[in-house]
């Protein structure tokens, strides 16, 4: 193979990287997307599958980190910039859908609390082991 082969089979090589890391950005967004509404609508079946779907894309994503360093081979500037969007969007999703998860582990404390009735100490449970109290009949005794 030539060095001119050998270049333009580099980028070609870059650009199908680059196309496949374009379509798994896509689906990365359409599931953060997706587990937001999950979230919403409090489908925590719908969330666990998202869940397992961003982690598999995640990795599919790591599989490719050199074309993360190498945004522009093939002098594509447009394409650089699409993938900087992309990931642009992406980063402002994930913060977005990390702050509903926290809003709602929020929400799901305060219910806790509230089913935990007047008596609850809003504390984490203890384990008691013996008697908590003395009985009527000792106090009286005593």
């Amino acid at each position: 193979m030539t060095e001119m082969q050998s270049e333009s089979f580099e980028v070609d090589l870059a650009r199908r990287e680059q196309s496949d890391v374009m379509a798994l950005l896509h689906q990365l967004e359409a599931s953060l997307l997706s587990g937001q509404t999950a979230l919403l609508r409090r489908d925590l079946n719908g969330l666990k599958r998202i869940a397992d779907e961003q982690k598999a894309l995640y990795h599919a994503l790591l599989a490719l980190p050199e074309v993360f360093a190498n945004l522009t081979l093939g002098g594509e500037p447009n394409r650089t910039a699409q993938l900087q969007e992309a990931q642009a969007r992406i980063l402002r999703i994930g913060r977005l859908q990390a702050k509903l998860l926290a809003r709602a582990q929020r929400a799901l404390t305060v219910s806790a609390n509230l089913m935990a009735g007047a008596g609850s100490n809003y504390g984490p449970a203890r384990m008691h082991f013996g008697p908590i109290k003395r009985s009527f009949s000792d106090a009286s005794e005593g």
